[in-house]
């Protein structure tokens, strides 16, 4: 699967550049490069008892906001918190 999402983002239909990049695992300064670059982060789970997914907390805390599955409680989560 991974490798069919990857090739899916190479170009758009029109063969355009993508608008959609799927980046895989990311960690320490790769993974806050990766937070300013991205405008909207996409959680696409298929696990039914998907637990409160951090990332979509790290997305949350850096601004970036949420699009996730509706599984677990990522459904509940997606909402932005309130931040005073």
């Amino acid at each position: 699967m991974r490798a069919a999402l990857a090739a899916a983002t190479v170009a758009g239909p029109d063969g355009q550049p993508a608008r959609v990049e799927y980046r895989g695992s990311v960690e320490g300064a790769e993974k806050e490069r990766f937070f300013a670059d991205t405008d909207l982060f996409v959680l696409p789970t298929t696990l039914i008892d998907e637990a409160e997914p951090l990332v979509m907390l790290e997305a949350f805390a850096r601004g970036v906001d949420v699009v996730a599955s509706d599984t677990g409680v990522s459904a509940t989560a997606s909402v932005r918190p309130a931040i005073s």
